[in-house]
């Protein structure tokens, strides 16, 4: 069952993290096996962060890949065969108990037998022609070998896995391999997080702007960031794979020196000044290493990306009450994606969102603004916008795609991880009057999978908190919602961590794809476009809370 499967992947990854800081200990006593154990040490941290992505969100995942291999029927048929055998072995146990006739038990048996041999052809066959197509299903670690291979020389991975007996820090590159477990643990980096996101999210009927923590920005890149620096110090991307709280926070929103304790932190010379981590490198943050394996195996040729195809899809008919995203407006809540599950099945055993509860949440007008001026930036039609009542699951179905080379989405996001496989994470469409499982107004993770989008190099999540979690323990928040769009063929997204600012969000967002469109980075666009955000005195931008909500996901370049 799903929930079985759940609670697996929670001891695997305690397993894996208890692992990690066995090995540490063991890497000081004995020098000599250093290597060897960082090795051991890279793929525990690996497993550590596997498993968030739900197994609908895998499956589908494996069985695009295969499609795209030419043996999607092959997969069909092994999923054929998978559900018959627990059909037949769950008949098999009722049998023990109420049939007395061995006869049909035999029969049963031996049906079972012959499955399973029809199972076991395939997956040689799959293990000769796709060996990828178990690596995504299982979420298995990454090889360090082939970590380097895809790594450019200019290119880094961060791993930050926290523990209870402190935190791992692991720089990786084509070079070297840098190692440390900080000694801030679990429940330290939980409270630090907290206490650098309530300097980040404005509440509803402030005044002003949160007081930012530049202090305790600073004590968080010296014991996470600066141990492995030396690794790190020639890269201009990283590639950052946090467990726990800290994938909630923008690293970028570190500070690289000391603030002057006698300044006035609240001031925008100050705020400007500052050494920001997002100065220093090019942050892009993963759900997973084999989210990037997967996105340079069979990612987009150039040569099929020349002209902008854009599509818009937002501000959905919600009767909530209207807000305006950003300061001195109400902060939206990380929704959770259960309390909005209706009682109806598809017929897969899918629970439907309940349309009604989707419609009492908030209007977001400023997503139209939004995207209307994206779209005027690109110079794209104005029929490339489904906005209102044309934001439908139903109409970014049967809209084609597949030669999309942006798509912006600007709605709800729900972050919830791992319900049982009922309540994935998603993004709120208008919703129907009825639901059906094509339409239920809530385009689920295992839904974004199935959208071809091959030709995508940018899909903009600028929905409220796509990058957060929904606040359970343990839990990353990007894992699937990510994980889909780049399993549907999409090579990076640009998601939000907290409310973006509607003023501030379509600047940063055309500034950075202009800048990608004229041959720069990905990661360096976005870079570059929340520095001149930050800089620009007519913006009033220079807080984080105004210019960082946005992070990479996914391919930097």
């Amino acid at each position: 069952s799903s929930t079985q499967a759940d609670r697996e992947f929670g001891e695997r990854q305690s397993a894996e993290k208890l692992l990690a800081d066995a090995l540490w200990r063991n890497t000081n006593a004995d020098a000599g096996q250093d290597n060897h154990l960082k090795e051991e040490a890279f793929a525990s941290l690996q497993l550590s962060n596997t498993g968030t992505t739900s197994r609908a969100v895998a499956e589908a995942a494996a069985l695009r890949f295969a499609s795209r291999q030419g043996i999607g029927d092959l997969i069909r048929e092994r999923q054929k065969l998978v559900r018959e055998w627990a059909q037949l072995e769950e008949g098999y146990i009722e049998s023990q108990v109420e049939i007395e006739n061995d006869s049909i038990r035999s029969d049963i048996r031996q049906f079972l037998g012959e499955i399973e041999s029809e199972i076991s052809k395939i997956d040689a066959k799959l293990k000769n022609d796709a060996p990828q197509y178990f690596a995504i299903l299982n979420q298995e670690a990454v090889d360090l070998e082939i970590t380097r291979t895809i790594l450019d020389d200019d290119e880094a991975i961060l791993f930050l896995v926290p523990t209870p007996r402190g935190t791992h820090l692991m720089a990786v590159t084509q070079e070297d391999v840098s190692w440390f477990r900080a000694e801030r643990d679990v429940s330290g980096i939980n409270e630090a997080v907290a206490t650098l996101r309530e300097g980040l999210e404005t509440q509803a009927g402030d005044e002003f702007l949160p007081f930012f923590d530049m202090e305790l920005a600073h004590q968080l890149y010296q014991e996470l960031i600066e141990p492995v620096e030396g690794a790190l110090s020639s890269k201009a991307r990283v590639y950052v794979i946090a467990d726990g709280a800290l994938s909630r926070l923008p690293l970028g929103t570190l500070l690289t020196t000391a603030p002057d304790p006698e300044a006035d932190w609240d001031s925008s010379e100050v705020l400007r000044s500052a050494d920001w981590l997002a100065d220093r490198y090019a942050l892009v943050q993963l759900p997973s290493l084999q989210s990037l394996v997967y996105i340079r195996s069979f990612g987009i040729a150039d040569a099929a990306n020349a002209d902008t195809d854009f599509f818009g899809f937002g501000a959905p008919e919600l009767e909530g009450r209207a807000v305006t995203r950003g300061a001195r407006s109400g902060t939206l809540a990380p929704l959770d994606a259960s309390n909005f599950l209706d009682a109806s099945l598809t017929g897969s055993g899918r629970r439907l969102m309940d349309p009604n509860a989707l419609r009492k949440l908030t209007a977001l007008p400023g997503t139209r603004s939004e995207l209307e001026a994206v779209r005027q930036a690109l110079g794209a039609d104005a029929d490339a916008l489904f906005l209102g009542n044309e934001m439908t699951e139903t109409n970014i179905r049967a809209t084609d795609l597949s030669q999309a080379t942006i798509l912006h989405l600007a709605t709800h996001g729900f972050t919830s991880e791992e319900a049982g496989d009922l309540a994935e994470p998603g993004l709120v469409f208008t919703p129907p009057q009825t639901a059906l499982a094509e339409d239920d107004g809530y385009l689920s993770a295992s839904e974004v999978v199935l959208i071809d989008l091959t030709s995508s190099k940018w899909v903009i999540l600028s929905a409220c908190n796509t990058a957060s979690p929904s606040g359970r323990e343990g839990e990353t928040g990007l894992s699937g919602l990510a994980q889909a769009f780049f399993y549907a063929g999409a090579e990076s997204l640009l998601v939000s961590h907290w409310p973006v600012f509607d003023d501030i969000a379509p600047v940063i967002t055309v500034k950075a794809l202009q800048l990608s469109k004229a041959g720069m980075p990905r990661a360096e666009a976005l870079q570059q476009a929340m520095r001149e955000v930050r800089n620009d005195p007519a913006l009033d931008a220079d807080h984080p809370a105004v210019w960082a909500p946005f992070t990479l996901v996914g391919e930097g370049l």
